[in-house]
């Protein structure tokens, strides 16, 4: 589609939407030129609806290999609590397999410390639909298959049927080197402080 001589961006972009009809959502790949005319700058635009070729572009990304292969571990539970999705970052994370995971309550990888708490916001976040966990990172500590304690950030989504959430999926990274690099650095911070104050002292 081509615009010729419209001197404002604004309506240039009516222009184009209207004329590639604009009554439900789509996708357009557009250029826009200025060039000069008796009575001042008018503009050029050139639009193109490109919807259908990147509805294909999506279709063809395997979900099934994005998930399966991301370096975080995705974790999808029900309303219940039970795990329905367990990629292989999960399994390397916190130990279990998928087929030990599947189908296993979230219990498995929650300290029993934090449980209450857990379920608590848990319970709330199914009810109310909303979490402040969307974009924010919350960092908790976790549980692994053997034992140890671990310290995870992960964000949230919530997937919903019909305004109902159905499903929650956690992002989950492993924290824990980073969080034991720095524990390690405000000690040795705090013995250097105080072996300085010490050191003050004795001078005084």
């Amino acid at each position: 589609m081509l615009i010729i001589g419209i001197p404002n961006a604004n309506v240039l972009w009516a222009a184009i939407l209207s004329g590639l009809g604009c009554c439900a959502d789509f996708w357009i790949r557009s250029k826009r030129l200025p060039f000069q005319v008796n009575s001042g700058v008018a503009m050029f635009g050139c639009a193109r609806n490109v919807t259908g070729e990147n509805e294909k572009v999506q279709d063809s990304i395997d979900y099934r290999q994005l998930v399966d292969n991301a370096g975080d571990a995705i974790i999808a539970s029900d309303p219940q609590g039970k795990i329905t999705l367990w990629n292989a970052a999960a399994s390397r994370i916190f130990g279990f397999s998928q087929d030990e995971a599947l189908g296993e309550s979230l219990d498995i990888i929650i300290p029993e410390r934090q449980r209450q708490r857990h379920w608590t916001g848990y319970d709330a976040t199914m009810a109310s639909g909303v979490t402040r966990y969307g974009t924010a990172l919350l960092k908790v500590p976790a549980l692994h298959k053997d034992g140890r304690t671990l310290s995870i950030a992960f964000t949230v989504t919530l997937l919903k049927s019909a305004d109902k959430v159905t499903q929650i999926v956690a992002i989950v990274r492993d924290e824990t080197a980073r969080w034991s690099e720095e524990r390690d650095l405000r000690r040795r911070l705090r013995a250097l402080e105080e072996a300085s104050g010490q050191h003050g002292a004795n001078n005084a």
